[in-house]
């Protein structure tokens, strides 16, 4: 899991569909991707259990408070996390310019560039 939960299910969800829905069904990989998944949730809650769940040891540090930059970060991330989770075109269009003002008319990488055109495209 990552911190932008939305976006890792949705992948998840789209691999498995897209897995399902192949010419031929790879159930084998849904299978071991939602093994594989519920373990890894298993080891991400005891984390949150430990850190939230359970009350502080006596004589332990209490950390001090983070500073106006370190919460202003926080919060811009925090706020991007959610509007990119909840809006990805928002990214990928931006990003897709950039890619699409160096390919030429064949969806090909032109010869300013110096990268050989990828086979099969």
């Amino acid at each position: 899991m990552n911190t932008s939960y939305g976006i890792g299910f949705f992948a998840k969800v789209y691999l498995v569909r897209a897995a399902l829905e192949a010419p031929s069904p790879q159930v084998r990989l849904v299978v071991a991707l939602v093994l594989t998944s519920v373990v890894s949730a298993g080891y991400y809650l005891r984390v949150v259990m430990v850190m939230f769940m359970r009350p502080r040891r006596d004589g332990a540090v209490v950390p001090a408070r983070a500073g106006f930059g370190t919460s202003a970060v926080i919060f811009t991330t925090a706020v991007l996390i959610v509007v990119l989770g909840l809006y990805p075109p928002a990214i990928t269009s931006f990003f897709g310019r950039g890619r699409d003002s160096r390919l030429g008319n064949s969806g090909q990488l032109t010869a300013r560039t110096g990268l050989a055109p990828v086979a099969g495209r």
